[in-house]
């Protein structure tokens, strides 16, 4: 059974060696968690409810394993675009802490880019970030998090820019019932600090990666654009990875591709 239980998750490596198309029918099944939202307005409504409680619980987690998680993991708060909307440290928007809800705005944007225009299939609608300075504190948020909710596990990874984390999507219930799924970063310090520096270049990349995502004959400019932006992150990741311990750049980390040998790069 690969649909994940509560005490028996679902690890994404294995899954996706075996099939793609058996991975996209495991994700498919476990966001059925969400089917039940009618629009990506209702999904908005939900998520700014249940977020609160799940970001209790999260940092209850990461409390009693003696770490911590982190503010804004999809959104840079320094970035003048979105301090316009603060206001006593919450975003006035989602009435939440910044980057932990999923605007409509970026839902419909992966919708259509990601998902056929499907927001159900959406991951991270809530989020959140633990931070976890080596592999074996991962692991042990990782147990804890399976133990409470039905989990599908990244297992500790880097992607083709040099980003190290791992990635814990649950299917969370709230306390008033409401069903969503939610993702958990779990990311070392280093990698949380360069983030926050190649946001900018990221958004970048992604706008235009999305532009040519269907053309079979990319001008050379924006294939030359697109390059410079990758290798800029790819640069700033390198930068930060001799601050990272040793147990996140060694060679059991999960080296993550997406379908075809494109680099999977979800991080916002």
């Amino acid at each position: 059974k690969l649909v994940p239980t509560k005490g028996n998750p679902t690890f994404e490596g294995p899954v996706r060696d075996n099939s793609p198309r058996i991975e996209k029918a495991l994700d498919k099944q476990m966001n059925k968690h969400q089917q039940n939202f009618t629009s990506p307005e209702e999904l908005f409504e939900t998520a700014k409810s249940a977020n609160k409680p799940f970001q209790k619980e999260i940092d209850d987690v990461a409390m009693n394993l003696n770490l911590r998680t982190a503010g804004s993991p999809g959104e840079v708060i320094t970035d003048p675009a979105l301090m316009k909307y603060i206001k006593n440290g919450l975003d006035t928007r989602t009435g939440n802490a910044p980057g932990t809800v999923k605007l409509i705005k970026s839902m419909k944007r992966k919708a259509k880019d990601k998902y056929f225009g499907d927001f159900t299939q959406i991951t991270d609608p809530i989020r959140t970030r633990v931070i976890a300075n080596t592999t074996q504190e991962a692991d042990e948020v990782a147990k804890e998090i399976a133990s409470r909710y039905p989990t599908k596990d990244s297992g500790n990874q880097v992607n083709g820019f040099g980003y190290r984390d791992r990635k814990l999507n649950i299917q969370y219930t709230g306390p008033n019932g409401e069903k969503i799924i939610a993702e958990i970063g779990v990311v070392p310090q280093g990698m949380a600090d360069a983030s926050v520096i190649t946001h900018e270049p990221y958004e970048a990349w992604r706008v235009l990666t999305a532009k040519y995502k269907n053309v079979k004959e990319i001008p050379t400019e924006a294939l030359e654009q697109i390059d410079e932006l990758k290798k800029i992150q790819m640069d700033v990741f390198e930068t930060f990875k001799p601050s990272l311990d040793p147990s996140w750049v060694s060679e059991e980390i999960i080296k993550k591709f997406a379908k075809g040998g494109a680099v999977s790069y979800e991080r916002y």
